[in-house]
Order: structure tokens, then C-alpha cells, then sequence
């Protein structure tokens, strides 16, 4: 965030939180305060604001409703880096993936 300006920050912030339901009463609270689909939208938002060169996902759809499911994989088709998924969830590598590793026991 000390990269750029704090008002650009947290207008690009607020704009990435918006379509996962965060209004501005929501967007000021403490993450502590927030639910666990909640708190999983901030760490995805705050991963997409970095804009890493990789993402490390560990079961991102884990505690999110359907219209944040969808957020995520119009994400991940935009991305521009690479990215590592570990999920259970199939729909979500057959909408985002290209190249799949299965492990069984």
C-alpha cells in the first residue's frame, strides 16, 4: 500500500470489495469482526491487489456464496500471472484451469 497514494489505495480497494458485498459500513469494520466468507473475500481481494507474479490458492471457494465463486474465477481468467490451486472444487478448475494435477490417497 506505501507504493501509492493512500487515497488510490483504498479507492482500488474498495472497488475490488464492492462486488463482493461490502458496502462502505462494512468496508470500515475490523477484519476480526467479519464472518469466516467474509474475511476469505478480504485475503482474495488483498492478494489481487498485490498483483503477484504467483498465487498460492489453498481452497479459495472454501466459505464463499456463488456470486463471490464467480468474482474469483473472472479473476483468476483475467490474471495475468501464474497461479497454483489446491481445491475439491471441480467447477472451479474446469473454468479456470488449463492444466490440472489429480492426487488421490
Amino acid at each position: 500500500l506505501t507504493l501509492l497514494k493512500s487515497d488510490t489505495a483504498e479507492e482500488r480497494i474498495s472497488r475490488m470489495l464492492k462486488p463482493l458485498g461490502f458496502d462502505e459500513k462494512a468496508q470500515k469494520k475490523n477484519v476480526n469482526e467479519l464472518s469466516g466468507g467474509l474475511r476469505m473475500r478480504v485475503a482474495l481481494v488483498c492478494a489481487f491487489f498485490q498483483s503477484p507474479d504467483l498465487l498460492l490458492l489453498d481452497d479459495p471457494t472454501n466459505h464463499l456464496d456463488f456470486p463471490s465463486v464467480l468474482w474469483l474465477e473472472n479473476r483468476l481468467r483475467s490474471y495475468s500471472g501464474s497461479f497454483l490451486l489446491v481445491t475439491h472444487d471441480r467447477n472451479l478448475l474446469e473454468n479456470v484451469c488449463n492444466s490440472v494435477i489429480l492426487i488421490e490417497d
